[in-house]
């Protein structure tokens, strides 16, 4: 390998590293960390932002965003929650929280792409719209609650051969399909092109807005899933769900090498992310920290990331 692919490497490397240290520090400090118990807690915590976060790369690679994903949660699940309690039923309320995860993904993709306006200005909107329009669809009875039993098995059950939680599962699922898609298709090649170079990319053929309206698509179908899990997990379909979920997607995806202007990142450095901030905040709370310190470690660990992404291109740009 040579010393500029090491360079392009370096955010992974050094994740790999920090979150290595973090493991042997908890380790070491606190027995309780070293239970099978509480790595299926992290698992489990960090199972609704795996899938959210992999499409949500797979966006940002394009040079596209979204910061809506915590509210479109919280819309697909109040909606959702209210439907599995009244006539249309389990099903019914499972088809219509993945059709409005499509619908927004669609919209969104429609306004960044062929209508060209601003993906962080769009996305802001609809962040503060999804929310409001959230506690406007919650009655004054309050947020829908005791969901049907066999559909809570999705966020709670567990698969009893190996004791994982079934969410865990998905979350895997979603990583090995967003890895085969960038790494062993086409259209994920289409995808890394894009964010590296639009303009070249459409001059060789490259459909760049329907690419990115398919990818604005595949990730409104995520937001859905975690929905769906999200109010399976809660037994309920609360307003405020979801709260500060876009910093927490964002943060790891960053976190993981993921480069802000597209082009660049892996599956791999994602999953690292993910896992290095709930491992993170796992042990904030064995060491009986504060809420506020894992917000403060949180904003850190991102001006960490974006100063190592920013030492990676340095180190590449003096290798080439």
């Amino acid at each position: 390998m040579t010393r500029t692919a090491v360079a392009a490497r370096l955010p992974e490397y050094g994740l790999l590293a920090a979150l290595a240290l973090l493991v042997l520090a908890l380790a070491v400090t606190e027995p309780r960390f070293r239970t099978s118990d509480n790595v299926l807690t992290i698992l489990d915590q960090a199972s609704v932002v795996m899938v959210v976060a992999v499409p949500f790369a797979i966006l940002l690679i394009s040079r596209y965003i979204d910061l809506s994903v915590g509210s479109a949660i919280a819309v697909a699940g109040v909606v959702g929650a209210r439907m599995m309690t009244s006539a249309p039923g389990t099903v019914g309320g499972i088809l219509v929280v993945l059709a409005i995860g499509l619908a927004i993904g669609a919209i969104n993709g429609v306004l960044c792409t062929y209508l060209r306006f601003s993906p962080i200005v769009v996305t802001l909107g609809m962040l503060g719209t999804l929310r409001g329009l959230a506690f406007v669809l919650q009655d004054e009875s309050g947020a829908s609650s005791g969901l049907p039993h066999g559909f809570q098995y999705l966020g709670q059950g567990r698969l009893e051969l190996l004791d994982i939680p079934i969410k865990v599962l998905v979350a895997v699922a979603v990583l090995t399909l967003g890895s085969l898609f960038l790494y062993r298709t086409r259209k994920g090649r289409h995808t890394q092109a894009m964010g590296a170079n639009p303009a070249a990319s459409f001059l060789v053929g490259i459909k760049v807005e329907r690419t990115a309206l398919a990818l604005y698509v595949a990730l409104g179908l995520a937001v859905g899933l975690a929905a769906l899990i999200t109010i399976s997990d809660l037994d309920s379909g609360p307003p405020d769900v979801a709260n500060g979920f876009e910093l927490t997607v964002l943060t790891a995806v960053l976190l993981g090498g993921v480069a802000f202007t597209g082009g660049r990142g892996s599956m791999l450095g994602v999953a690292l992310g993910v896992l290095f901030i709930h491992v993170l905040a796992n042990g904030f709370t064995l060491w009986g920290l504060s809420t506020d310190a894992v917000r403060v470690a949180n904003g850190l660990v991102l001006v960490a990331a974006a100063g190592l992404q920013s030492l990676a291109w340095w180190l590449a740009g003096r290798r080439t």
